[in-house]
């Protein structure tokens, strides 16, 4: 049986759908993906014998009336270019992992009367998959509280599908030292906030006597700048464009300072790594923020959101994971209770019985 899945380029979508994917093929399946946006090739080339369409989509929701018009136009152009493919791939079920890049490809299976599913990674979810829900059998949530929004369609709590390394587990909780490992990630692009920021805050922290060492992830084409900002500091620090092995990465780390993207949080989680999160301030329905508030509820972590004094807020957060050792194990232990493995198994065994379902029909 075929497999499509549609997703965006950024690892929040890229790494779960592999997830999927490896366990599809595993499984004798075949897997068609479905790309949209940068970086998608990459992320395929250890992932033999599958076949990738990058298609067209587009973004409405806060955009310009010129740019919602251009995005429909674009989706729309998508659906059709969908629509031939699973048809002439005779595709089985469809996946999508949320967002607008899910959009042609569900709309399509829809129109087929292909069985479809989502995956919804976030707390709240967005315009897309509010109206995607409607026209899919099963919403796939890594939120329990996100079925409140979804109407339609059949609710399976799974998690988020998690790279093999994070489905392992095998993470020692943080070190007890005096002088902590900080890791600083701000998504799979980077984010310009936290390079402008955290360094800053780190400075501060270490003149009022604080002793740590940094590992900063800066995104693509920012390492520069930000090892600018760090050449005034006296302590430890190492910045990085990608961090190839997050896995690894995590494992070294005692504190973290990130975004709250759902797919890092899962992996957070896995990791049992306590953090300060600053969501994204242009997060779609502030998703990002609300993805955060579920760590800070179970004190696996304190957001910080944007705003004024950032710098000296982000300070003010991070002081207590150094300087309070039991703080810091205790909330990794709450991290680590918000781990929910094993999602891609219970993903594929329901997508698979969908499936089954419309052959014996036929």
């Amino acid at each position: 049986m075929k497999l499509a899945i549609c997703a965006g380029g950024t690892g929040g979508h890229v790494f779960p759908s592999l997830a999927v994917a490896r366990e599809w093929t595993q499984r004798g399946g075949e897997v068609l993906f479905f790309l949209v946006g940068r970086h998608t090739e990459r992320p395929l080339q250890d992932l033999p014998g599958v076949k990738s369409f990058v298609i067209s989509s587009g973004q409405v929701s806060g955009q310009s009336v010129f740019r919602r018009l251009k995005g429909i136009w674009y989706a729309l152009r998508g659906v059709v270019q969908a629509w031939r493919i699973l048809r002439e791939e005779k595709v089985g079920v469809v996946l999508g992992m949320g967002g607008y890049a899910s959009f042609p490809v569900v709309m399509a299976a829809f129109l087929l009367r292909v069985p479809r599913a989502i995956l919804e990674a976030n707390a709240v979810p967005g315009l897309a998959n509010s109206f995607l829900f409607r026209i899919s059998h099963v919403a796939f949530l890594n939120f329990e509280g996100a079925s409140r929004f979804v109407k339609g369609a059949r609710v399976l709590i799974t998690g988020l599908p998690l790279r093999t390394e994070f489905e392992k587990g095998g993470f020692p909780p943080p070190s007890n030292e005096i002088s902590p490992s900080i890791l600083v990630v701000g998504g799979s692009l980077g984010s310009a906030v936290l390079n402008r920021h955290v360094p800053e805050a780190l400075k501060m922290l270490h003149y009022r006597g604080l002793e740590f060492s940094v590992v900063h992830q800066t995104g693509e084409n920012k390492r520069g700048e930000v090892e600018k900002a760090y050449s005034t500091a006296g302590f430890s620090y190492r910045v990085i464009e990608f961090i190839e092995d997050m896995a690894e990465a995590l494992k070294n780390a005692d504190v973290v300072i990130s975004r709250s993207g759902a797919g890092f949080l899962a992996e957070l989680a896995a990791a049992g790594r306590p953090a300060v999160l600053v969501p994204y301030f242009y997060a779609s329905r502030q998703h990002q923020l609300h993805n955060a508030r579920e760590f800070e509820k179970a004190e696996a972590a304190v957001v910080v959101e944007e705003g004024e004094y950032l710098t000296e807020r982000i300070a003010d957060a991070l002081m207590r994971f150094i300087v309070d050792r039991e703080y810091r194990r205790y909330a990794a232990e709450r991290a680590r209770s918000l781990a929910k493995r094993g999602a891609a198994q219970k993903i594929v065994d329901c997508l698979r019985e969908l499936g089954e379902n419309r052959v014996r029909s036929h």
